[in-house]
C-alpha cells in the first residue's frame, strides 16, 4: 500500500501470537499436534458425554428465557416440539468435539 494511502492501523498488526504460538493456520497446512496433549482416549474419559436427560446449552438458555419472560411459553414449547433446541445442541456438541479433537 502506498504511504500516502496508509493509516496508523496499517502499521500495527491487529493481534500478536502469545509465546510464539501461531494465531491461525492455513487450510492446506498440516495439523501439528502439541506434544503436551494427552491421547484422545484420555480426553474422552475426562469429559463425559452428555446424557439424554442432561440439557444442552440451547435448552438451558431457552429455560432461562422462559423463566425471565423473554420468550412466550408457546414459542418455547414449539421450539422444543419441533426438536429445534435438541438439534442445535447436537450441532454445538459435534462442533465442540471436532474442535477439541474428540
Amino acid at each position: 500500500m502506498p504511504p500516502e494511502n496508509s493509516t496508523p492501523e496499517d502499521a500495527q498488526p491487529l493481534a500478536r501470537p502469545v509465546h510464539d504460538q501461531p494465531l491461525a493456520r492455513s487450510v492446506g497446512e498440516e495439523k501439528v499436534e502439541p506434544e503436551e496433549a494427552p491421547p484422545a482416549e484420555e480426553q474422552q474419559e475426562e469429559a463425559p458425554q452428555p446424557e439424554a436427560e442432561e440439557k444442552g446449552p440451547v435448552e438451558k438458555v431457552l429455560d432461562k428465557a422462559q423463566e425471565n419472560g423473554w420468550v412466550y411459553d408457546s414459542v418455547a414449547q414449539q421450539v422444543r416440539e419441533r426438536g429445534l433446541a435438541s438439534k442445535a445442541d447436537e450441532v454445538i456438541n459435534r462442533a465442540k468435539n471436532m474442535l477439541t479433537g474428540g
